[in-house]
């Protein structure tokens, strides 16, 4: 016999015969059980390495015998009729629906049970290449961190490279995609330059500037700083320090003087302006700015510190890794992807090297 549909609960099977119909009793019970519903999923996203905790919410869960991420199994506990926590199998990026499977049968697919895979894809590589959309992704989060300038020999700290990210951007399935990570800038070797500015670096039509480069106290048409995504440190009184590029950075500190000793000012970070050097403290660098794309907060593109004469306090470079400025030799080389480079002193007093861009792209 096969039960016609009913609604959910227990039932009694009668018999009629041209005899009459059987008694009722416990013998005879059948129980309908209704088809499990899925409510709500939290989070709703995870990477597609698998591994996200899920809360299920819904309904009809009690004696489950499955959950399922679009066609992948997932382990899972039933913590009671409304609630099940399950753990997100491998998939690829882009929307699957989560089902629960009991005796009641499946749940309807709807949009309250999407789950939306993610990946994670860094470029640090110098220079360009093509990304192409995989199969299914429509939305790209991103992050794009520009070279860091280099520090000015006996001068400024170098400005950290500009940084640019957004979430949600539209991206189409098959497209490419041009994706540059740019150099870090050379800190100044000679007293006719500033340090080198650092290179661009780009998703898309999305281009961060590189972090400008630190005056140099020898060369008179250099002694402020450059500009750039964060501006470098200027260095000898009246000597400003460069501009930033708005919605990617901040300008550097200007630098001072104290008789024949120069002191130089901190290059801007992502995330703030760099100081000025007082007549006998050189600037610090910028504070860089925080990103969790990758799945933890990480903190990129500070400014350089500025350099000093000898017996003066150099500066200090800017959380994100900006490099120290110097009181007795070469500026610090930055640390961290985006950094500026610190300003040398007046002995050796070459500045510090820009630290290299990077992309990081989560893609749903």
């Amino acid at each position: 016999m096969t039960p016609p549909a009913g609604t959910a609960g227990t039932v009694d099977i009668t018999v009629t015969t041209i005899g009459g119909i059987s008694a009722t009793s416990s013998a005879d019970q059948y129980t309908y059980v209704a088809s499990p519903v899925v409510t709500g999923v939290s989070p709703a996203t995870g990477t597609s390495a698998g591994g996200t905790s899920v809360i299920i919410s819904g309904s009809g869960f009690t004696g489950a015998t499955a959950v399922k991420f679009g066609s992948a199994s997932a382990v899972f506990t039933v913590n009671n009729a409304n609630q099940i926590t399950a753990t997100s199998p491998a998939g690829s990026a882009g929307i699957v629906d989560i089902t629960v499977i009991t005796i009641g049968g499946t749940s309807a697919i709807s949009s309250a049970d999407h789950f939306d895979y993610y990946t994670i894809q860094t470029f640090t590589a110098l220079g360009t290449t093509t990304w192409t959309v995989p199969s299914g992704v429509t939305k790209v989060d991103y992050l794009v961190v520009a070279g860091g300038g280099g520090g000015g020999r006996y001068g400024g700290g170098g400005g950290a490279g500009g940084v640019l990210t957004a979430t949600g951007y539209a991206v189409t399935a098959g497209n490419g995609i041009t994706v540059v990570v740019g150099a870090g800038g050379a800190g100044a070797t000679t007293n006719t330059a500033r340090g080198a500015t650092g290179s661009n670096s780009q998703f898309a039509t999305f281009i961060a500037s590189g972090g400008g480069g630190g005056g140099t106290s020898g060369y008179a048409a250099g002694r402020t700083g450059g500009p750039g995504g964060s501006g470098g440190g200027g260095v000898r009184s009246g000597n400003a320090g460069g501009t930033g590029v708005a919605g990617q950075g901040y300008a550097g500190g200007a630098g001072n003087s104290n008789g024949a000793n120069y002191l130089g000012g901190g290059g801007g970070g992502a995330g703030a302006v760099g100081t000025a050097a007082s007549t006998t403290v050189g600037g610090n660098g910028g504070a860089g700015i925080a990103s969790s794309i990758s799945g933890v907060s990480v903190t990129y593109a500070g400014g350089g510190g500025g350099g000093v004469q000898t017996a003066r306090t150099a500066g200090n470079g800017g959380a994100g890794g900006g490099g120290n400025g110097s009181s007795s030799g070469a500026g610090g080389a930055a640390t961290y992807y985006g950094g500026g480079g610190g300003g040398g002193n007046s002995g050796p007093g070459n500045g510090g090297n820009g630290y290299q861009g990077i992309v990081i792209i989560k893609y749903y």
